[in-house]
């Protein structure tokens, strides 16, 4: 399918929530399939459309690409591409990703090169800074989240900002230690390529006395 932005919400539920799902998923069709409860074309169907979504996921997610142009059809294991990139460093490396997935054994690359327009370029942009923002989002929900669940920092004192995926930690902590704990927290986090601790080391009037 193309993607459009009305899409990736699903998407973006996809990547989150269904790789347990679907490995359950993929285990009793195995189960069924070697019970003789379904065929082996209905066992290969399912595996094929389990990483059609993922594959479709990852170009969406990928920054270096515009996976609303691409279409993913995979059938007996073979991946089909198609679509619109607009240089050939694009093309190959959409295939590279589709050979590099688990479960494909062949690609075929029927991807096009084209020259973008000024308002398909506009529009592609605007698509990437949006996904962008629900990437930056994620981080901040995750790292607030480790906070909180850390005893040894008051997370309500520390405040969280992500933009292209650096984070940027500020307000107060009682010590340097809980400082470079919360930078490594947020520094572990996926996707966080940067992080910016200015948190303020402020020692409480107990601790000085």
């Amino acid at each position: 399918m193309i993607f459009s932005k009305h899409s990736m919400s699903a998407v973006l539920l996809f990547t989150t929530l269904s790789a347990p799902l679907s490995l359950n998923a993929a285990a009793q069709t195995d189960a069924q399939a070697e019970q003789g409860l379904i065929s082996d074309e209905t066992k290969q169907a399912f595996q094929d459309g389990w990483r059609e979504g993922r594959l479709e996921a990852t170009y969406l997610l990928n920054t270096h690409l515009d996976g609303f142009s691409l279409d993913v059809e995979i059938e007996d294991k073979t991946a089909i591409l198609s679509g619109d990139v607009s240089s050939e460093i694009e093309k190959e490396l959409a295939e590279e990703i589709a050979q590099g997935m688990d479960g494909i054994e062949n690609v075929e690359n029927q991807i096009k090169v084209t020259q973008v327009t000024a308002s398909e370029s506009a529009r592609t942009e605007t698509e990437k800074s949006f996904l962008g923002t629900l990437e930056d989002a994620s981080i901040t929900a995750s790292i607030k989240t480790k906070l909180l669940r850390s005893n040894s920092i008051k997370a309500m004192d520390v405040n969280v900002d992500t933009d292209a995926a650096t984070v940027t930690l500020e307000g107060e902590v009682e010590s340097e230690i809980q400082k470079e704990l919360a930078g490594r927290i947020a520094a572990n986090t996926q996707g966080v390529n940067r992080v910016q601790n200015q948190l303020v080391v402020h020692q409480s009037e107990q601790m000085i006395n």
